[in-house]
């Protein structure tokens, strides 16, 4: 795999760590494996148009793949992937974690907070527009409600 211009440290540190697991491989095994991650890899970071209702279907095989089927080589199950954010220009990581992880992990959420979005990204205007329209930690977890 190659980083290009990467700005996200997560992302740079599993580079990294890719780049000296594959050394250890034979030359042959080293180059198909290679080319098959940079398949996958680049189906995680692709751009696609909203319209576009195929656009992420190889990343949704393949993330689904390694978070149902997939174990470690010690048998392990895989909880999550992190990904670069295609949004932010692999800037920030996205997480896709299995929800009963999550559950286990963070039972109780600790505060939450509900925006409006005011307008999305565009050539003059980069970033989101949003205001703020609730904010609290009051929640009932036997009803599963957040308590506004």
């Amino acid at each position: 795999m190659r980083p290009d211009n990467v700005v996200n440290d997560f992302y740079l540190s599993s580079v990294n760590n890719y780049n000296r697991l594959i050394k250890q491989l034979p030359k042959n095994i080293a180059q198909v494996s290679d080319e098959l991650i940079q398949f996958i890899a680049d189906a995680f970071i692709k751009r696609v148009e909203e319209t576009d209702e195929y656009g992420y279907f190889f990343s949704a095989y393949f993330g689904s793949f390694m978070l149902n089927d997939f174990e470690t080589n010690d048998g392990k199950p895989i909880d999550a992937i992190v990904y670069p954010s295609v949004a932010e220009d692999g800037e920030f990581s996205n997480v896709a974690i299995k929800p009963q992880v999550f559950d286990r992990v963070y039972p109780q959420p600790y505060e939450v907070e509900e925006f409006l979005v005011e307008s999305t990204p565009t050539i003059n205007s980069p970033g989101y527009s949003a205001i703020r329209c609730g904010r609290t930690n009051n929640f009932d977890i036997e009803k599963g409600k957040i308590l506004w």
